[in-house]
């Protein structure tokens, strides 16, 4: 690794630590598992695989399409999810909101899209809530 490399890399770092403190909400990131049943079928559990992250959920819901298991577009509402660039976060994956403007709450959101994490500080998650 290059001087150069190693000098982009603390800035990264110090840019990362300077964003997770506008991220004001708190969240865990839950990963599904399924097991298959000695009667046959799936049992699905979520695992999690992150707690009390940094996150911001917007305030904007916006309109998005959904495909369905038969290949159909349906319309659903999303809400984009802020976290750092480095968290762990899958297509398959459950947003557990833990904390929302200093209040203790439990909002799931399914994510639809976990966002690019190329060279960004922040990465944009675009997820549905659920259940």
């Amino acid at each position: 690794m290059s001087c150069e490399d190693l000098i982009d890399a603390d800035v990264r770092d110090s840019s990362r630590q300077a964003a997770a403190g506008t991220l004001g909400d708190r969240c865990s990131i839950l990963r599904p598992t399924k097991t298959q049943k000695p009667s046959g079928g799936w049992t699905e559990t979520l695992n999690t695989v992150a707690t009390n992250r940094p996150c911001r959920v917007s305030n904007t819901q916006r309109q998005s399409q959904e495909r369905t298991a038969a290949g159909e577009a349906r319309n659903i509402k999303s809400r984009d999810i802020r976290l750092l660039a480095t968290e762990d976060v899958r297509d398959t994956d459950v947003i557990n909101v833990t904390e929302l403007n200093g209040a203790t709450c439990d909002f799931r959101y399914e994510v639809l899209d976990p966002g690019d994490v190329s060279d960004m500080i922040l990465r944009v998650v675009q997820c549905k809530q659920i259940a």
